[in-house]
């Protein structure tokens, strides 16, 4: 009995193993879509801030007390091209000047008599500048000298340096009043009316109004698809305002720190939004027209510039050619028109496998 059972146990050993089940791999389900080539407009999206056109620090280019002009010398107030924005006061120098008109009209008037014996063809010329001079006025421009003899007796009589003398105080009497060089506004303000100032003395800032652009970084590797007159649309950050523009100028260098190239577009003003400095805005621009190309989403590409196409429903990778890289799709050709491209991003696909499209 016992011989029995250990024949059963030896016999057992030598029985075939029974068969492992194989797992076998259901087909890949993939989403794809034909390629069919069209025209596309591309665009390019960016985001900058509003600055004025013209925007100018005022300095006094005189020494005395500050007081206001036309318009109230506070931040945000706004003016008129040609308006008074300050002075100085000028009572002094203005003075001074009239010292030395008073004096140079009586060094004329002394002069005469012998203009009138000597330079009888010059005389009655200096006559008349002579009757048209006053105190409160400007100069006006001297006589033509006849003859260089002429010419040194006016030298002579310390007339030429008296009026080059006046002339320069003229000038700078004119710099104790500042006038708008355009219409704009009052952006930033340093000191106060009624303040001693020294020639020198920041006074403030003001911007131009009429005329606004905006600075758009473009990275370095777009800027070639941004040109000088390019039209582009620009956004307020929330959408609910929207403006049109042109690009005015493209720097001709790449910032070192964020690696973009300042672009500036020239923003056209509309009666339905007002465009203030500072506002920040997405730009669009509308760059060139490329034709026979067919976007995708940037997820599907292998390895930058590859991408898996359906064939005998399995995988196989094929080489395109980008046109224009997006921030989310890429425009592209290279394929045959009707071959089926996938769509999306696959983890561990490789070319070969069994896929069947969704």
């Amino acid at each position: 009995m016992l011989l029995g059972v250990g024949l059963m146990l030896i016999l057992s050993k030598f029985k075939e193993p029974k068969p492992k089940a194989v797992d076998v791999l259901a087909p890949k389900y993939v989403s794809a879509l034909p390629v069919k080539y069209q025209s596309s407009r591309t665009t390019l999206m960016a985001f900058g801030k509003v600055t004025s056109a013209q925007s100018i620090n005022l300095v006094a280019e005189a020494s005395g007390r500050l007081m206001g002009g036309k318009v109230s010398l506070k931040k945000a107030s706004r003016f008129a091209i040609n308006d008074l924005l300050f002075s100085i006061d000028n009572t002094d120098t203005k003075l001074n000047l009239h010292a030395q008109k008073s004096d140079f009209i009586h060094a004329v008037g002394a002069a005469l008599p012998d203009f009138k014996i000597d330079y009888p063809n010059a005389y009655q010329a200096w006559d008349t500048y002579w009757q048209n001079l006053e105190v409160e006025k400007a100069l006006p421009v001297l006589p033509a000298a006849t003859s260089k003899k002429e010419k040194a007796f006016v030298a002579s009589r310390k007339i030429t340096s008296m009026y080059y003398a006046i002339k320069s105080a003229e000038e700078k009497l004119a710099k104790f009043n500042c006038f708008a060089p355009y219409a704009g506004s009052i952006a930033d303000l340093k000191v106060e009316a009624g303040t001693v100032v020294a020639a020198g003395t920041p006074i403030g800032r003001i911007i131009r109004t009429d005329e606004m652009e905006a600075e758009i970084p473009v990275q370095a590797d777009m800027i070639a698809w941004v040109q000088k007159g390019m039209s582009v649309s620009l956004y307020s950050q929330d959408k609910k305002m929207h403006w049109e523009g042109t690009v005015a100028r493209i720097s001709d260098f790449v910032d070192g720190n964020s690696q973009s190239v300042n672009v500036y577009v020239k923003v056209f003003p509309n009666e339905q939004y007002k465009i203030l400095e500072g506002l920040y805005l997405s730009a669009e621009f509308k760059t060139t027209m490329l034709h026979q190309v067919m976007s995708l989403s940037r997820k599907a590409l292998v390895n930058n510039d590859k991408v898996f196409v359906v064939e005998a429903g399995k995988l196989k990778l094929k080489q395109i050619t980008i046109h224009k890289l997006n921030h989310d799709t890429v425009l592209f050709s290279g394929l045959n028109e009707g071959d089926l491209l996938v769509n999306e991003s696959l983890i561990n696909a490789v070319e070969g496998n069994e896929v069947k499209v969704k």
